[in-house]
């Protein structure tokens, strides 16, 4: 919102006539010191929400660390299958794609169902 200087003459023209001269140079004192609180207490406020954000952001850190620290000796130890890091995905996909069909294959003899075969 922005005021130009006729709509603060406006304001100052109508506060001195509804408050009055004497009373006028009271009120205003009681609003700058009005502002000048609110002023401190947003600066604290401010100031409280930084520094949490900075503990929080601190306590963080370590523990992303400690993550990528894990990914790194998990992705460079050898595996059960010999693979030492190399991507097998594609090869425990084609695995899952097998069973997949096998389940979705129907049975040989058509007089056998599922539940009577041993």
């Amino acid at each position: 919102m922005n005021l130009g200087p006729a709509e603060i003459l406006v304001i100052l023209v109508v506060a001195l006539i509804v408050f009055g001269p004497k009373k006028l140079p009271d009120l205003s004192r009681q609003l700058g010191r009005g502002m000048r609180e609110l002023r401190s207490i947003q600066r604290t406020f401010k100031g409280e929400l930084d520094s949490m954000l900075t503990e929080a952001d601190a306590a963080e850190r370590p523990s992303r660390s400690d993550r990528k620290a894990s990914e790194t000796q998990d992705s460079s130890a050898p595996s059960p299958n010999g693979s030492e890091g190399r991507d097998t995905s594609s090869s425990s996909r084609d695995a899952e794609v097998a069973d997949v069909e096998s389940a979705d294959a129907e049975p040989t003899d058509p007089d056998t169902t599922p539940d009577q075969t041993t």
